[in-house]
């Protein structure tokens, strides 16, 4: 009984393994099938690339490296993306990648996230960038990932020396390891620094050529560089005790625009005067709309300045500040006013002003606009030297409206126009009205307060009437 059993799962066994057999042995002949078709392509291919014609790669390398970098989304920052031009160029075919790696425009500055790589491919990209001898500009920006940092780091201090100019905004982590190291960086002429921590070692830079400098939301005292070399800084998010302590370490400071911190901190009254004596140009606004209590300006004394705009002083502390610095001769003037400034004493303060060229006045109330125009239009002796005239206004209770502004702007620069011919004052050749709106606002003006700005450019006068970025389209014609 048992021997029957055993007889007959003996022949299906068999038979199966019989059909695998054959199966593989038609696996074997597909494969050499598949071989020989390959080969056969690859002859193909061979064949098609030794007579085929591509007119793309005809072109003369002169005409393909000119397309090339009007390829690149922004020239002055390139990025180091597979999506976009060089390195997209660089993957379509070798000869393409050749003309790439042969044209300097395509690598002459890098923008570099760390996010966006890993390990050696970081290493890669810092390689190809920065190839040859030429300098660089770099912008370095996230984190790098602590497997890559230190070899990184090493390769960068390398590379510094051929950076012209500097932008990092690493993340935390990042940024303690570039305290570590001190960079020469021998052709360095501009830098940026985002988001430094003030406690600990500072970032070391020695840059001989250093002239221009911005730095965001960093205390001075952690930054190592030649300080008394910046002729222009740019601060954001800067505090009331930081401002001092940046301005202190930089006595040949020309050009210095600051945004303060509207964090609410105690301005301290009893701070004594600080005087630089070769600052030209300040720009010092806030990042608020509120005003503080103490303005910069009650703490400053700036006897060679030559512009100003601000948005935190009112009348009382320009006039102060102005008398304070014993009458700088002021060129440009960009002055905040709003629905509570004393139209008599910022006419008063105007009036010394003889040498003012360009004045911007923003978002006045209806009051100060008429006597201001009213005066400036008749009084020679108002703004003598003015050349350049902007006016702003916007859609807000207390302050003077559009319509409004438009019906008395036009008219007195006409009057103050025709005065100039007569050799009693500088004619106006520049004039805008500027509305805080969106570009898509409409307006009805009537024709006849338009009519004056079309007499104006007729006369050769540049006027513009618009928002900051689009200009109004009006017709005074039929």
């Amino acid at each position: 009984m048992m021997s029957l059993v055993s007889s007959a799962s003996a022949t299906p066994t068999a038979s199966l393994r019989t059909h695998l057999n054959d199966i593989a042995q038609m696996i074997e002949q597909q494969k050499q099938l598949l071989a020989q078709m390959e080969s056969y392509e690859t002859q193909i291919r061979h064949e098609l690339d030794r007579v085929a014609f591509y007119p793309v790669l005809s072109l003369p390398a002169e005409i393909v490296t000119e397309i090339f970098i009007h390829c690149l989304p922004d020239p002055e920052h390139i990025n180091a993306n597979v999506n976009e031009a060089p390195l997209l160029l660089m993957a379509v075919c070798k000869q393409w990648a050749r003309i790439a790696l042969s044209v300097p425009a395509l690598w002459r500055s890098l923008e570099l996230d760390g996010r966006e790589w890993e390990d050696q491919e970081l290493l890669d990209v810092m390689e190809l960038w920065f190839r040859g001898n030429a300098t660089r500009k770099a912008a370095l920006r996230g984190e790098i990932f602590p497997t890559v940092l230190a070899r990184f780091m090493q390769s960068f201090g390398a590379k510094a020396n051929r950076i012209t100019e500097l932008t990092l905004a690493f993340g935390e982590e990042t940024l303690l390891e570039f305290k570590e190291i001190p960079f020469q960086m021998s052709q360095l002429t501009e830098l940026a620094v985002y988001g430094f921590a003030s406690a600990g070692q500072s970032l070391a830079i020695n840059a001989p050529l250093l002239r221009r400098a911005s730095f965001f939301s960093i205390s001075p005292a952690s930054l190592s560089i030649q300080w008394s070399q910046l002729t222009d800084v740019t601060c954001g998010n800067y505090s009331f005790d930081h401002f001092f302590e940046a301005l202190n370490l930089l006595p040949n400071l020309i050009r210095f625009d600051v945004t303060m911190a509207s964090d609410g901190e105690h301005r301290d009254q009893t701070r004594g005067t600080l005087t630089h004596l070769n600052l030209r140009h300040l720009r010092l606004v806030q990042d608020s709309d509120s005003r503080p209590q103490l303005p910069m300006l009650h703490f400053l004394a700036l006897p060679h300045l030559e512009s100003l705009e601000t948005d935190e002083a009112d009348e009382v502390f320009l006039g102060a500040f102005l008398i304070r610095s014993a009458g700088p001769h002021l060129e440009t003037l960009r002055f905040l006013a709003n629905s509570t400034t004393s139209s008599k004493l910022l006419i008063t303060i105007l009036r010394t002003l003889n040498g003012l060229v360009s004045f911007d006045m923003r978002y006045p109330s209806t009051k100060l606009v008429s006597k201001f125009f009213r005066r400036f239009s008749a009084d020679t002796k108002m703004l003598p030297n003015l050349r350049s005239l902007q006016v702003g206004c916007r859609d807000k209770s207390g302050e003077i409206s559009l319509v409004g502004l438009t019906s008395i702007l036009g008219p007195a620069v006409i009057e103050r126009n025709k005065r100039a011919k007569q050799k009693a004052t500088q004619r106006i050749d520049t004039l805008r009205l500027v509305v805080s709106a969106a570009a898509w606002s409409t307006y009805t003006i009537p024709k006849s307060d338009l009519q004056p700005y079309q007499e104006l450019k007729d006369d050769g006068v540049d006027v513009y009437l618009g928002t900051k970025d689009h200009p109004f389209e009006w017709d005074v014609s039929g």
